[in-house]
């Protein structure tokens, strides 16, 4: 009997019920859409920071803030022995950070220089581009948006300057070897990458790095000093952080939404 009715005001109302159905299908097709894009936004962005930059986690050198780039200059030391015997045996990647300046096309730039193992296999980044050059000159490779940034193109040469272990500075000179398309900003804007022995040479740092990058599924070591193990859900952090701060905005329009639903409803 109340199917009934239902359905003869349904039906009787035509126009109107479509109207009433119309509308809150929009509504909750984009409460849904929504919810479901910020879900995916956070997934992706941490999968991408896993694949590119921290794999199974990473061990800091304790003086090192990748947000402070004055720590740079004390952030470096030989590895604690269990972490370098990772490294050894192809479970881990070693990198050396350090401020630089770059002169392309007669322009002055600071950037961020990283010195990485070019036959490495932890973080996606095609790293292994650097260890075909074999002239004098330091081979550069950086990011697609650094690209854009700094006007360069593959086979383009500037000159690096950076200031090493005794407070020196040098220069020589750069070719970038390959550009590299990637999703992950921070291994991309304002930073360069390079052989590690080569930059370990030019800041006199011999078998130092600042942060070691270990392959996934492996367990922390112990026995690493006064280093500090960080896993994946303390690097992505930041982008937690930013999604969980637009997530009120979200909200807002889900209220207004439902409201205007409701609205709609009571005066028809």
């Amino acid at each position: 009997m109340l199917f009934k009715i239902a359905m003869k005001n349904l039906l009787g109302a035509k126009l109107r019920t479509w109207l009433n159905v119309f509308v809150t299908a929009i509504s909750f097709f984009m409460i849904i859409f929504m919810s479901g894009m910020y879900d995916g936004m956070r997934e992706h962005a941490k999968q991408v920071s896993i694949d590119t930059e921290i794999a199974g986690g990473v061990y800091w050198h304790p003086e090192y803030d990748p947000m402070d780039p004055i720590t740079y200059e004390d952030a470096h030391s030989i590895p604690p022995d269990a972490v370098a015997a990772l490294a050894k045996q192809g479970q881990a990647v070693p990198v050396l950070v350090s401020q630089a300046s770059i002169y392309p096309n007669g322009r002055i730039m600071p950037v961020v220089m990283k010195g990485i193992v070019p036959e490495q296999n932890i973080v996606n980044m095609p790293t292994q581009t650097l260890a075909d050059h074999k002239d004098s000159t330091i081979p550069v490779l950086i990011g697609r948006g650094m690209a854009n940034y700094a006007k360069l193109e593959v086979g383009d040469a500037f000159i690096i300057r950076w200031l090493d272990v005794n407070r020196t500075y040098d220069a020589d000179e750069g070719v970038v070897v390959h550009i590299m398309d990637t999703e992950n900003f921070k291994v991309d804007l304002g930073q360069i990458w390079i052989p590690l022995d080569r930059a370990q040479a030019m800041l006199a740092m011999e078998g130092e790095a600042t942060y070691v990058t270990y392959a996934e599924g492996l367990s922390v070591v112990e026995d690493i000093g006064n280093w500090i193990p960080r896993d994946v859900k303390y690097l992505i952090r930041d982008m937690e952080a930013l999604i969980e701060a637009d997530e009120p905005n979200a909200a807002i329009i889900y209220i207004i939404l439902l409201y205007y639903n409701s609205f709609y409803f009571c005066s028809t």
